[in-house]
């Protein structure tokens, strides 16, 4: 069976403003959107949830502060909305020790390689 799938947004991330904080704001509201319509009016809020990444995302609300290499966590090299099934997501937190460290260990991870080496290996990652 297939745990999960992608909704991937293509564009030329370097020649765009998408790629920017605001371009990332813009796939947060846009998955409000999916929350509401595709997946709550539909009866799925049980069943599914929406991850997403993008190359302009930060953990900041507003966008505000430092560059962080910790954003880099959910950064990928086009705007993604990754679905996945709730029960799927429940399986793999139940048989990881200590699940919910996972996030700050990552976060902890990309602070220690830092920034420039974490934005040379996303940029490795975009087709041009």
């Amino acid at each position: 069976s297939t745990q999960t799938k992608g909704l991937i947004r293509p564009y030329k991330v370097l020649d765009s403003d998408k790629s920017s904080c605001a371009g990332w704001q813009d796939l947060v509201r846009l998955s409000w959107r999916l929350q509401a319509e595709a997946v709550c009016e539909q009866g799925f809020q049980e069943d599914i949830q929406l991850v997403l990444f993008h190359p302009g995302a930060v953990h900041s609300a507003y966008c505000d502060g430092l560059p962080d290499a910790a954003d880099y966590s959910i950064r990928s090299p086009f705007p993604l909305v990754h679905l996945l099934r709730e029960v799927d997501v429940l399986r793999a937190v139940k048989s990881y020790p200590d699940a919910a460290e996972i996030p700050a260990r990552n976060k902890a991870r990309l602070r220690n390689q830092g920034l420039e080496a974490c934005a040379a290996r996303l940029k490795a990652c975009r087709v041009e």
